[in-house]
C-alpha cells in the first residue's frame, strides 16, 4: 500500500515539476502583459496562466507536506512494530484527495492579494472583486473591448459575460416624387444599444436591445429574450425577437447590402413578436430548424385579445457548410462556394394581426397564411440573394370590408447581388450592388403592383462596424389607365458606426 502511495506522489511531483518550468518560461518571455491589448484572448490565457502557476505552487507545497506525513507515518509504524503496539489507521486516500481538492478550489477562486492586471494600452484593467472575509464567494473579472462585440465584463471562470455595444445609423434621403413635392431630409435611422452575454453557463444566453430613437421618434424595446442550449440540435428560447420567417428580415439591419431592406421584404415580413421557440442546428450545422409559437400582434404587445397565436416553422440547408455570419455582403471573401437554401411557413388568426408592416384590426377573425423561400450564395467577394413570398388573407364569415370569397392572394420576389472590386487595395472595402424587387398585393386586381430597381455602392472602413453606404432606386407604382404609373426616384446615403 505504501509503495502504491509513493508512486502516486512521484507521479504528482513529476507532473508538477514539468508544468512549473513551462509556466515560468512563458511568464519570463512575456513580462509585460500589456501586449494583450492587441487580442483579448491573449489576456485571457495570461490570466489563466497566472492562476495555474499559483495552483501549481500550492500543489507543490501539498506534495511536500504529504511526503513529510508519509515519512512520519513510516517512522511511527516502525516504532510501533518494535514496541508491538497496534498499528494506527493509515492515511486514507479520501482524506488526502479531499484536502487537496479543497485547497485547489480555493486557489482557483482567489488570486493571492493582487487586485488588478493591466490590459489594453495600460488604460484598461481586469479587476478582482474583493469581498469581506465572511463572504467566501469572490470572483475575478476581465474587462476589455472586442471589435464587433463591444465592451465586455467576463468572469475568469467564464460563467458570466456581459457585452455592451451601440449602433448609430445617420441617414440622408432625397426623393424626387413624381406626383408630389420633392423631399430632402436627414434622420437618425437607428440608434440602438445592445446588452448580451451568458449567465451561470455559456449555454444560457440572453440579449436585450433598445432603440433610443426608433421609427416613432421615441424609445422602443426591440429584443429581450433568454436562450438555453441543451445541445447543438435542441435549444429553447423565450421573450421578444424577430419572427423566424424571412431571411432578409432576420438578417440584422447593420449587415444590409443596401441602405435598407427590399420592397418585397418590407411588404411580407412579420417583424418582431413575443413568444417561445425551439430551434437547433443538427448535422454539424448542415441543417437549421426553427419552430415558434408567438403572440401574433407584433412587438411590445402586452397581452393577446383571444386564444389564437402566430405559428411559424422554418428550415434551412447549408450544403457546403454554414455561412460565418448572416451578412449579405461577402466580407469574409469565402474561399469555396457557400450556398444556403431556406423556406418558412406561417399561419395567424384573429382580429388583430400584423399585416403589411403594421398592426391591422378587423371586425371578425381573419386568417393569414404565408410562405417564403430564399437562396443565398457567396464566393470570393460575389454574393447573390433571391427571395420569394406568398400570402393569402382569408376573412371569416361576417368580415365583408375589403374581402371576397377565396381570399386575397399576394406574392412578391427579390433578386439582389453584390461584388467587391477585385483589387488588393480595394478588396473587402469597395462593393457595388444591384437589386430588383416586385410586389403584387392582390393577384385578382390588375395595375396595382409595385416594383423597385436600385443600384448601390458601399465603402467598408472596417467591416460592418464602420461603413458608408449610398444607393439610388426607382420606385414604380402601377395605376389604372388612363392614369400614368407613379415613378419616384430616391437617393439615400447612410453612415454606420458600431462600438
Amino acid at each position: 500500500m505504501y509503495k502504491k502511495r509513493t508512486k502516486q506522489v512521484k507521479r504528482i511531483a513529476i507532473s508538477t515539476l514539468f508544468f512549473i518550468p513551462v509556466s515560468v518560461a512563458i511568464l519570463q518571455a512575456y513580462p509585460d502583459i500589456t501586449f494583450a491589448a492587441q487580442d483579448p484572448q491573449i489576456q485571457y490565457l495570461i490570466d489563466r496562466l497566472y492562476i495555474l502557476e499559483k495552483t501549481v505552487n500550492t500543489q507543490k507545497e501539498e506534495i511536500r507536506s504529504q511526503k513529510k506525513e508519509i515519512e512520519t507515518l513510516r517512522d511511527e509504524i516502525i516504532t510501533l512494530k518494535e514496541e508491538k503496539k497496534p498499528t494506527p489507521p493509515p492515511l486514507t486516500k479520501e482524506k488526502s484527495a479531499g484536502s487537496f481538492a479543497k485547497e485547489t478550489r480555493e486557489d482557483l477562486k482567489t488570486i493571492s492579494d493582487k487586485t488588478s492586471l493591466e490590459t489594453s494600452n495600460g488604460n484598461q484593467s481586469a479587476e478582482m472583486t474583493n469581498k469581506s472575509p465572511s463572504n467566501a464567494s469572490t470572483s475575478y473579472v476581465r474587462v476589455g473591448y472586442e471589435i464587433g462585440k463591444g465592451f465586455y465584463l467576463n468572469t475568469l471562470d467564464d460563467k458570466y459575460l456581459l457585452n455592451i455595444h451601440q449602433r448609430t445609423q445617420l441617414l440622408y434621403t432625397y426623393t424626387d416624387n413624381d406626383s408630389s413635392n420633392d423631399i430632402s431630409s436627414f434622420r437618425i435611422r437607428r440608434q440602438r444599444i445592445n446588452f448580451e452575454g451568458h449567465v451561470f453557463t455559456r449555454d444560457l444566453t440572453y440579449e436585450v436591445e433598445w432603440d433610443l430613437f426608433a421609427e416613432s421618434g421615441r424609445g422602443e424595446l426591440k429584443d429581450a429574450y433568454i436562450n438555453y442550449e441543451l445541445t447543438d440540435w435542441f435549444q429553447l428560447r423565450g421573450g421578444q425577437w424577430k419572427v423566424p420567417y424571412s431571411r432578409q428580415k432576420m438578417t440584422s439591419s447593420a449587415k444590409m447590402q443596401f441602405v435598407d431592406r427590399s420592397l418585397a421584404s418590407e411588404e411580407f415580413h412579420l417583424g418582431r413578436d413575443i413568444g417561445i421557440m425551439i430551434h437547433g442546428e443538427p448535422m454539424e450545422e448542415l441543417f437549421e430548424y426553427k419552430l415558434a409559437a408567438m403572440q401574433g400582434a407584433g412587438e411590445n404587445e402586452k397581452e393577446n385579445d383571444d386564444t389564437k397565436h402566430l405559428y411559424v416553422s422554418r428550415i434551412a440547408i447549408n450544403p457546403f457548410g454554414k455561412f460565418k455570419s448572416y451578412s449579405e455582403s461577402d466580407l469574409e471573401y469565402e474561399k469555396t462556394p457557400k450556398l444556403a437554401l431556406g423556406a418558412a411557413y406561417a399561419i395567424n388568426s384573429g382580429k388583430q394581426l400584423f399585416v403589411r408592416d403594421e398592426i391591422m384590426t378587423f371586425h371578425n377573425d381573419v386568417t393569414v397564411d404565408q410562405a417564403t423561400a430564399d437562396v443565398r450564395f457567396k464566393w470570393r467577394g460575389l454574393s447573390f440573394i433571391g427571395d420569394y413570398f406568398w400570402r393569402d388573407i382569408n376573412a371569416h364569415e361576417g368580415e365583408d370590408e375589403g374581402f371576397r370569397p377565396g381570399g386575397i392572394i399576394a406574392h412578391g420576389y427579390t433578386v439582389q447581388g453584390g461584388y467587391f472590386v477585385p483589387v488588393s487595395s480595394l478588396q473587402k472595402h469597395l462593393e457595388f450592388a444591384g437589386r430588383y424587387s416586385h410586389v403584387d398585393p392582390d393577384t385578382e386586381i390588375t395595375h396595382d403592383s409595385e416594383s423597385e430597381v436600385g443600384f448601390g455602392m458601399n465603402w467598408f472602413f472596417k467591416g460592418h462596424v464602420h461603413k458608408l453606404q449610398a444607393d439610388i432606386r426607382r420606385l414604380i407604382t402601377q395605376q389604372e389607365p388612363p392614369q400614368d404609373d407613379i415613378r419616384d426616384i430616391e437617393f439615400r446615403m447612410q453612415y454606420q458606426l458600431i462600438f
